[in-house]
């Protein structure tokens, strides 16, 4: 399974917004979240590949998944896994995409993008929200809590797109939060749903 490299992942900063690719454990409890907002999970679109960790774990699942980055290495790297007719690989930019090929409810959108501090793109914000009013589930993680002051949370809260702290990874560094735009069923006190600290090749 070909994965970008952390030297070069590295020398990408200034688009991924990371020092190092995410961890195994935050791939799987990323995965999961999908997996469990839909019993089919329909279409998802995952948008920034990166190193490929998180986005390898949807090439189990048998429907159609577009994986979409604006990086040609990450791009041309991540392909080379791909046997599935169901899913595709897309360099382009997701605002591209997404306003060519709106959703709905039988889409779930998995944005690994930065979007927090200096990364903060109203853009895809703004597109993020269009996507939820269209019924499209979103699942995105962060390194700090997307408090309700944050620009991201305030901008997907005006197009009644709540995000909800669904899992909290303490195998990865750092730390991340995975969010979506689906209330939990589970209260926060059961530890074994809440927190993901066990890593998943």
């Amino acid at each position: 399974m070909r994965c970008v490299s952390a030297i070069e992942y590295l020398k990408r900063f200034a688009t991924t917004g990371s020092i190092c690719p995410s961890s195994t454990a935050l791939a799987q409890a990323v995965f999961d979240e999908v997996s469990g907002l839909r019993h089919e999970m329909g279409e998802v679109i995952f948008a920034g590949i990166g190193s490929g960790i998180i986005a390898r774990q949807f090439l189990a699942k048998t429907g159609k998944t577009v994986f979409i980055d604006i990086d040609e290495n990450f791009c041309r790297r991540f392909s080379e896994n791909v046997c599935s007719e169901n899913h595709s690989v897309i360099c382009t930019d997701i605002l591209d995409y997404l306003a060519n090929h709106p959703g709905g409810r039988e889409r779930t959108l998995v944005c690994c993008l930065p979007l927090r501090g200096a990364y903060f793109s109203k853009e895809v914000v703004d597109a993020l929200a269009r996507e939820s009013r269209l019924g499209t589930k979103i699942v995105l993680f962060t390194y700090l809590p997307y408090g309700k002051r944050s620009r991201a949370y305030r901008a997907l809260a005006q197009a009644e797109a709540n995000l909800y702290l669904r899992r909290i990874v303490l195998l990865n560094v750092p730390p991340a939060m995975v969010y979506a735009t689906v209330a939990p069923q589970a209260p926060p006190w059961m530890l074994d749903r809440f927190f993901s600290t066990r890593g998943s090749d």
